[in-house]
C-alpha cells in the first residue's frame, strides 16, 4: 500500500505542488529528488508539474515534513522500490555452471556460508584464519592448491580491530593491507540498503573473495526479530544477492541457542531456521567431547555439495617479539 501510495504521481502532486510564500517553502525538486532517491525511481520516471521549469512550485515545511516522513518510513521498511519491468527468461537460456570454491566443499564462492558456535570455541578465529589464506594466497586447509591472493571485507562489531582482529590475522600469517574494514565508528544495518551497498563498494574497491559478517545477531538492527522468518529473509536475499554479483564467498558468523533441544545441529543457531535456510553452507564449531582442548569443524548444511568431513583443530597462542600484542590462530 505504501508503495502504491508514494508512487503514484497523482498522490505526489497533490503534495507538492502547493505555491505558497517564497520565503516560507521549499522546491518541488528537492522534495521529488528525495522521494525518487528513497524508492530508486528510474531518472525519466514522470515528475508533477514545476519540477521542470526554471521556477518550480514550492511547499510549505509542514507538507515538506510531510514527505520527509513517508521517505523514512520506506527506508525503515527496506528495499521499497518502485514497480520494475519484469524480464523472464527460458530455463533452456541459461548456460549451466559449475560451482566455484573458496574451500572446497565446504566455503562456495558467490554464495552465503554460516559459521556457527559457541561464544569462545574460535568461529571468529577460523573466519580470521579464512581471511589471512584469502589475501596470501595459501591453500585452504588439507588443500594443496594456491590461489592468487585477494582482498577481504571485514564486519565486525564485537572484537577490537587493534587489540584482537589485527593480532589474529598476523598470527595466521595473513596480508592487512588487503583487508578493508567499512565501518569503523557505527554498527552497520545490514537491513539499510546504504550499508548494504558501502559493503557491496568494498568489495569492488579491495577486489574481495571474501566477506566476513561477524557476529549477525549485531548486524540485524533493531526492526528485524531474528525469531521470525519474513524478517531474517529480508536481510538475507539481498546479502545473497550481492554474493551472487560479487563473486565473493560471503561467510557470516552466529552465536548458538542457549538450548535447540533435540531439534539437531540445523536448529543449533539464534534465531530462525530461515537463517540457515537462506545459506548454502552451514559449519558448526564444537569443542572435541574426547579432547576437551580441540575443536570439531564440522559440515551440517550443504546445498551445492555433499557433506564434508569434519576436521579436528587446535587454538594455539602467538606471542610477538617484545610482547606488543598475542592472538590465537588456529593449528
Amino acid at each position: 500500500a505504501l508503495r502504491a501510495q508514494i508512487g503514484s504521481s497523482t498522490y505526489t502532486t497533490q503534495y507538492l505542488q502547493r505555491p505558497t510564500d517564497d520565503s516560507q517553502a521549499f522546491p518541488v525538486k528537492r522534495a521529488w529528488w528525495r522521494f525518487h532517491r528513497a524508492l530508486n525511481v528510474p531518472a525519466d520516471a514522470p515528475r508533477p508539474a514545476g519540477c521542470d521549469t526554471e521556477t518550480p512550485a514550492v511547499i510549505t515545511p509542514d507538507d515538506f515534513g510531510r514527505v520527509v516522513k513517508l521517505i523514512d518510513k520506506a527506508n525503515r521498511l527496506g528495499d521499497v522500490q518502485a514497480p520494475r519491468e519484469i524480464a523472464p527468461i527460458l530455463l533452456s537460456d541459461v548456460k549451466p555452471e559449475r560451482v566455484r570454491w573458496l574451500w572446497r566443499g565446504r566455503v562456495p564462492l558467490g554464495k552465503l556460508t554460516i559459521v556457527e558456535g559457541d561464544p569462545g570455541k574460535g568461529k571468529s578465529t577460523i573466519a580470521i584464519d579464512l581471511a589471512a589464506r584469502v589475501t596470501t594466497g595459501s591453500p585452504m586447509p588439507l588443500e594443496d592448491e594456491r590461489g592468487e591472493p585477494a582482498g577481504v571485507v571485514l564486519v565486525s562489531v564485537e572484537d577490537g580491530l587493534a587489540d584482537t582482529i589485527r593480532p589474529r590475522l598476523a598470527a595466521a600469517g595473513g596480508d592487512a593491507s588487503r583487508v578493508l574494514v567499512p565501518f569503523r565508528e557505527r554498527v552497520p544495518n545490514l537491513l539499510d540498503p546504504g550499508d548494504r551497498e558501502a559493503i557491496e563498494k568494498a568489495v569492488l574497491e579491495i577486489g574481495a573473495k571474501l566477506v566476513l559478517l561477524d557476529p549477525l545477531s549485531a548486524l540485524l538492527g533493531p526492526k528485524v526479530d531474528a525469531h521470525k522468518d519474513a524478517d531474517v529473509r529480508r536481510v538475507l536475499a539481498p546479502i545473497a544477492q550481492m554474493a551472487e554479483r560479487t563473486g565473493a564467498a560471503i561467510v557470516v558468523v552466529r552465536h548458538l541457542a542457549k538450548s535447540s533441544g533435540e531439534r539437531g545441529a540445523m536448529y543449533a543457531g539464534i534465531g530462525s531456521i530461515g537463517i540457515i535456510g537462506a545459506a548454502r553452507s552451514a559449519m558448526l564449531v564444537a569443542v572435541d567431547p574426547e579432547n576437551p582442548e580441540r575443536r570439531i569443524l564440522a559440515a551440517v548444511k550443504s546445498n551445492v555439495s555433499k557433506l564434508a568431513k569434519s576436521i579436528r583443530f587446535e587454538l594455539h597462542d602467538v606471542i610477538a617479539d617484545a610482547d606488543e600484542w598475542s592472538a590465537s590462530r588456529v593449528a
